[in-house]
């Protein structure tokens, strides 16, 4: 869908979802905003976050979303 106003242009993508990943521990909070597409699924979410990488302890095999 596009909008025009003036000289300005605005796109909206339906096509895409915006979230947040978030993971907690006694010393370290992380909230980590993502982007994706409409029929991806949580652990799909997970891993496009880029939070494996600040906690590699994190098995995606045993998370429970």
């Amino acid at each position: 869908m596009h909008f025009v106003k003036g000289l300005t242009r605005f796109t909206v993508d339906f096509s895409m979802n915006s979230y947040e990943v978030a993971y907690a521990l006694k010393d370290k909070q992380v909230i980590l905003p993502v982007e994706t597409a409409k029929d991806m699924t949580a652990i799909e979410a997970v891993k496009a976050s880029g939070i494996l990488e600040l906690f590699p302890e994190l098995d995606t095999d045993q998370l429970k979303l």
